[in-house]
């Protein structure tokens, strides 16, 4: 139904799915089993998700824009909301440079 009734519709069908309905059925779970890992595991997944569902839908795609955005928006948004993301960016510089004999080009932000 969703997809007949256009992008839009579609668009905000996802975002209402995967961002709010999800997250807030695994928050209420975590808080009635009184799991305060769990729910800080949903809390995070939640950012995460909120994150790269952000990035897909903002016009940054042109290659002249790219990279500042990536940079200096996305990556604070992701520092913000994942705490392991700067691991998670070390390693793939370690896999990159292991693979490709490259690294980065330009360093993390670090907040």
């Amino acid at each position: 139904l969703s997809t007949a009734a256009g992008p839009t519709i579609a668009t905000f069908d996802t975002l209402l799915s995967n961002l709010l309905i999800a997250p807030t059925q695994g928050a209420f779970i975590a808080a009635i089993d009184a799991d305060p890992e769990q729910f800080e595991a949903v809390l995070r997944k939640f950012g995460v998700d909120l994150t790269a569902e952000t990035k897909k839908l903002l016009p940054t795609q042109l290659w002249y824009s790219k990279l500042a955005f990536d940079r200096y928006i996305f990556q604070t948004i992701s520092q913000l909301s994942d705490p392991n993301y700067i691991n998670k960016l070390h390693k793939r510089e370690s896999k990159m440079i292991r693979d490709e004999g490259r690294g980065m080009l330009f360093q993390p932000i670090e907040l």
